[in-house]
């Protein structure tokens, strides 16, 4: 098993490659012509790359969700995999209702101005 030191560099590291996946990703969809669409790929992206979960049942260590989901998925059956599944689907629909909220605030300010203007 790692020590704590080697947990805290393998995060790290890992958060490092994410930030640079991520950003491979954010110039590959920056050809999308629809903003909305852009912005939530890259949103929901950002989120199963970087959404921890427990990696095993009596939560010690944590990794990311959606590798520990898979990983549990392939050998311990389908069932398996939403335990980690759940908290990761509910990370993205709760970051894509909270994006949404975001975008039509912006857009009733936007409207808003236009009107007083």
């Amino acid at each position: 098993m790692f020590t704590h030191e080697e947990y805290l560099w393998a995060w790290a590291i890992y958060v490092l490659g994410s930030i640079l996946c991520l950003a491979v990703f954010w110039v590959m969809t920056a050809k999308i012509k629809w903003a909305e669409v852009r912005a939530v790929l890259r949103i929901c992206a950002t989120v199963v790359v970087l959404v921890p979960w427990y990696s095993d049942a009596e939560g010690s260590y944590l990794s990311p969700a959606w590798i520990v989901s898979i990983l549990e998925g392939v050998f311990e059956g389908p069932d398996a995999f939403w335990r980690a599944g759940t908290p990761l689907l509910s990370a993205v629909i709760i970051a894509l209702i909270l994006s949404s909220g975001v975008y039509a605030f912006l857009a009733f300010r936007a409207r808003r101005s236009q009107v007083t203007e």
